[in-house]
């Protein structure tokens, strides 16, 4: 049996055969990217700077961009945009999907730019977002990379500890996150110093990696092609070919086209508007599966300390906006919630449903609901599907 759980943290080791067959991926990769952009005069690069701490369909809470312009051979610019910034210069939104019209724009049928990595299909978001993009008037990307705050974290480990904040402080990947913030709060309208920290750091990580000798880039290499496992990071392309490279190698982020099993996807999405998720985790197993159904235990464990003192835009609490995408012949007959800060069971039976098309046309059935851990407390839940044959347990 099989499941698969977004954000996911576990990976297998490769084969040997299999193995071979990355390494010639990759270097067809290389070769591909090579020519691609060699053959383009202008060379847009996109990177989405997505906080882990604010879990997301696709990894994490979208904030920052970076925008890489290459012009020729050597004429490259670097643009460091807030997501606010740019959706202020969109006068057209496209449809909000339900759990977004719902918990985040207040009943507004309208999908934003920071919300537009919503779709646990990687490639259907980074096609949202380079259309949103384009609506700012800005230059549609030829590639876009997601990285989540995780990968910067176990970077500043792999590195050695090297970097600093534009205040002299030592970046760690214990203090990153809440460095990173220290001078941006919610609500208010002055964001640079969120930008110059950004700008800080990407100098200081370009001088290193310029520093570096061969055999240490291919060491660097070598443990990126490692992360790959955890989606810390994930590629799309808008060329076709080069997306399917992408798409084999596992950077691709696609949903699976193997329907020879049901594929069961359980997504959570904090719209909480906070960092709760810095101190959670979520995990997920199939306890029972026959003929007819299968039972999904979900365990949801916040280790926020509770200060019950605090601003409600101050509480770290996880509201979850819960998502089961399966195929279309599979049903969410209903969902048990057991809370540990509450003795009272709650039976959920009306979901958000929706029928969705991946970016490879394929069908899904999603069924969407809220639930909401507190601080230092923790919620069980239980899932029926229905027709669920022969669901796989494992990660994608």
């Amino acid at each position: 049996m099989k499941l698969w759980v977004w954000p996911s943290s576990k990976h297998q080791r490769p084969s040997g055969w299999r193995l071979l067959a990355v390494v010639a991926l990759t270097l067809v990769c290389l070769l591909a990217f090579a020519f691609y952009r060699w053959s383009r005069t202008e060379f847009c690069l996109v990177f989405l700077l997505q906080n882990s701490d604010e879990v997301r369909a696709t990894g994490g809470f979208l904030g920052s961009l970076l925008t890489v312009t290459t012009r020729g051979a050597h004429a490259t610019t670097y643009q460091f945009s807030d997501v606010y910034d740019l959706d202020a210069q969109i006068a057209t939104f496209p449809s909000a999907p339900v759990g977004v019209r719902t918990y985040l724009t207040g009943g507004l049928d309208q999908l934003h730019l920071p919300d537009a990595n919503w779709e646990r299909d990687f490639p259907g978001s980074a096609a949202q977002i380079s259309d949103l993009l384009a609506r700012a008037g800005q230059s549609r990307p030829d590639l876009i990379v997601a990285v989540n705050s995780h990968l910067l974290e176990k970077l500043l480990d792999f590195a050695g500890h090297r970097f600093h904040d534009v205040h002299g402080h030592l970046l760690t990947a214990t203090n990153f996150s809440t460095l990173a913030r220290v001078d941006h709060r919610l609500g208010s309208r002055e964001r640079a110093p969120k930008t110059n920290f950004q700008k800080n750091l990407f100098a200081q990580l370009r001088d290193w990696y310029t520093s570096l000798g061969a055999r240490d880039r291919l060491s660097l290499f070598r443990w990126l092609w490692r992360q790959r496992h955890t989606r810390d990071f994930q590629l799309w392309a808008q060329n076709s070919a080069l997306q399917a490279i992408f798409e084999l190698l596992g950077v691709g982020g696609q949903l699976s086209t193997d329907r020879s099993h049901t594929p069961i996807y359980v997504v959570h999405s904090n719209v909480g508007i906070n960092k709760a998720n810095h101190a959670t985790t979520q995990t997920a197993s199939i306890v029972m599966s026959d003929d007819t159904h299968t039972l999904v235990h979900l365990h949801i464990r916040n280790d926020n300390p509770l200060d019950e003192h605090a601003l409600i835009t101050d509480r770290l609490h996880f509201a979850d906006y819960l998502r089961f995408l399966v195929p279309p012949s599979t049903q969410l007959d209903k969902v048990l919630i057991m809370r540990s800060d509450s003795e009272q069971t709650i039976v959920v039976s009306d979901f958000d449903e929706r029928l969705i098309t991946d970016s490879h046309a394929h069908s899904w059935h999603e069924f969407g609901f809220l639930t909401v851990t507190n601080e230092s407390t923790h919620t069980d839940l239980y899932a029926w599907l229905r027709n669920a044959h022969h669901p796989i347990l494992a990660d994608n």
